[in-house]
């Protein structure tokens, strides 16, 4: 059977290139071009390899968007390092520098991920010489490896064990799919089309919300149009065909003086249909985009809200975390959420957001 890939879109996607071999050259191409140093031969006959071995080692991705090749990961026995006792290992990371910071990454390092533990194997361990990338990303360093041509790199590795807790500490339940049946209601992300629905729907809820401004609708609506929208942290609920809830996660940055600014998010709004509250619409929403956040590796989220709503999902006010806003919402209704625990806390000054 020869089974294509999903159609392409203006997200990224993901693709084993075992279960899709038509795209065998194209990343043998693409990976020789960004390792031009090692001989050309090796990844060809580790890569044409993999594709009918009985073992799950090795296996080799593609991130395609708009029909183009934006990266590529592989997940093999060994990483030409000195740890031979240690598999297996995520290598051959890569994204183009014009796609970066979007997150995409992550698509790599959960699917690499996601095939290791699939197989039987509890730890996934890679060799980089960056440091403070993929502690954000749930790695633990764990000492140094050689390489044969003499260098050395730090060995990094995360736990299958440590992924079992982290739905506990984000509330309960493992990921969504893109589409998931969620008791009576669908979730998915929202498109283009579904805007003007949105925006009126917006409008709707707020006015019976406890804690708003108002202009929640424009303010989704001018997001949509800014650098910090991201399509792939925004989703709308259904039952049957009524929209019934939205949750929009957009960018924001926690400022310091004297520290790198800290990635983060921003809870633009959440919004349920009144008939529908108190029936797990918001809740389910707020805990798919809590864990999507984590899995994007992002530090913290934020949020203008009432907190007797929030507390629930871990959100507390910013001044918990020595943050201050530099905007006029009164300070008792700015919360914050640690996505990666303590990384609010013990800084050495002051950090701002603006709300």
């Amino acid at each position: 059977m020869n089974i294509q890939p999903p159609t392409s879109t203006s997200l990224p996607r993901v693709i084993s290139v075992r279960e899709f071999p038509a795209y065998t050259e194209p990343i043998i191409r693409y990976i020789q071009s960004k390792w031009s140093s090692v001989p050309a031969l090796i990844y060809r006959d580790c890569i044409e390899n993999s594709l009918n071995t009985a073992s799950p080692l090795p296996q080799w991705y593609v991130l395609e968007k708009d029909n183009q090749l934006i990266g590529c990961a592989g997940l093999v026995s060994n990483d030409f390092i000195s740890r031979m006792d240690l598999m297996p290992w995520l290598c051959a990371l890569y994204v183009e520098e014009e796609h970066r910071c979007n997150g995409y990454a992550s698509l790599l390092l959960e699917k690499a991920r996601t095939d290791a533990y699939r197989a039987g194997y509890e730890q996934l361990y890679l060799s980089t010489g960056h440091i403070g990338f993929y502690e954000k990303k749930g790695y633990t360093y764990l000492g140094q490896g050689y390489h044969p041509w003499g260098e050395e790199s730090r060995i990094y590795g995360r736990s299958a064990e440590m992924d079992r807790l982290i739905p506990l500490i984000l509330h309960k339940t493992p990921p969504l799919p893109p589409q998931r049946l969620h008791k009576t209601f669908t979730m998915r992300n929202e498109q283009p089309d579904e805007f003007p629905e949105i925006y009126a729907f917006i409008r709707t809820a707020f006015e019976t919300a406890a804690v708003k401004d108002g202009d929640e609708q424009d303010f989704i609506s001018r997001l949509r149009d800014s650098e910090n929208y991201l399509p792939r942290l925004a989703w709308v609920a259904h039952k049957q065909q009524e929209l019934v809830g939205h949750l929009m996660l957009t960018r924001t940055d926690v400022k310091y003086a004297d520290q790198p600014i800290l990635r983060s998010l921003t809870v633009a709004a959440l919004s349920v249909k009144l008939f529908y509250r108190n029936k797990g619409v918001g809740t389910a929403l707020m805990e798919e985009g809590l864990r999507q956040a984590y899995t994007e590796g992002y530090s913290a989220i934020f949020l203008c809200g009432d907190p007797a709503y929030y507390y629930r999902f871990g959100f507390k006010p910013i001044s918990s975390y020595g943050i201050t806003n530099t905007g006029t919402v009164p300070p008792p209704y700015v919360l914050a959420c640690e996505l990666i625990p303590g990384i609010l806390t013990g800084k050495e000054e002051t950090g701002t957001v603006c709300f």
